[in-house]
C-alpha cells in the first residue's frame, strides 16, 4: 500500500483529503523512475523521455501522458524489454499565460487505458 492524497470535485469545487492508504496491484501498476528533459518551452514540440519501472499497458495507445491538462502527443514505447523501460511523448502547446496555474512546476499524469495512473513519486 502506499499513502495517497485524493482530491475530489463536484460542481468546480474542490477538496482534497488527508493522507489515506491506498492499496494497489503491483504487477498492473507503473513507477515512474526519471523524465528528461525537466524544462520545455510553452510552445509545445520537446521530446520527453520517461522511464517507468514495473507494468506497462501491451500497446502505447494505451498509454496517455499530460502535463498539467496538455496532452502529449506520438506516446512510443521505446524498449518494453528492459526496466525501467523507456517511452517516449511530444509535449503539446501550453495554454495562454491567464489560464495557467500560478506555480512554475506542472504536473506530470501517466495514465494506462483502463488500468489507472503510473505512480509518479513526487518527480515533476
Amino acid at each position: 500500500s502506499i499513502d495517497c492524497y485524493a482530491t475530489v470535485e463536484v460542481n468546480g469545487e474542490s477538496e482534497t483529503t488527508s493522507a489515506v492508504s491506498v492499496n494497489y496491484q503491483d504487477s498492473l501498476t507503473g513507477s515512474l523512475d526519471s523524465i528528461s528533459p525537466k524544462l520545455g518551452t510553452a510552445l509545445g514540440g520537446t521530446t520527453l523521455n520517461i522511464y517507468i519501472s514495473g507494468h506497462l499497458p501491451g500497446s502505447a495507445g494505451d498509454i496517455t501522458v499530460y502535463i498539467d491538462e496538455t496532452v502529449c502527443t506520438g506516446v512510443t514505447i521505446e524498449d518494453a524489454g528492459s526496466d525501467p523501460k523507456h517511452i517516449s511523448c511530444t509535449t503539446g502547446v501550453a495554454p495562454p499565460v491567464d489560464t495557467r496555474k500560478s506555480s512554475l512546476k506542472s504536473q506530470l499524469t501517466i495514465e494506462y487505458a483502463g488500468e489507472g495512473k503510473v505512480i509518479t513519486n513526487g518527480i515533476q
